[in-house]
């Protein structure tokens, strides 16, 4: 039991980060989709998409190490 419990913990750690992690990219993501006139005239479509996938990479390690 005590084992278990010490598992458990640390996976709730690491979905803790990760849900952390899922919330940053979600918040961008919307702010994109808001702003697509914007970010299409100025042509920042390039720096998001690479903010993006900088916070999923993330998103991913952490559920990796969780599993």
């Amino acid at each position: 039991m005590p084992v278990q419990f010490i598992f458990v913990m640390i996976m709730l750690r690491q979905r803790q980060k990760g849900v952390k992690i899922t919330d940053k990219r979600v918040r961008l993501t919307t702010e994109v989709l808001q702003g697509i006139r914007l970010i299409k005239v100025y042509g920042w479509e390039k720096f998001y998409t690479q903010q993006i996938a900088i916070f999923r990479k993330a998103e991913l390690d952490t559920i990796r190490q969780s599993t």
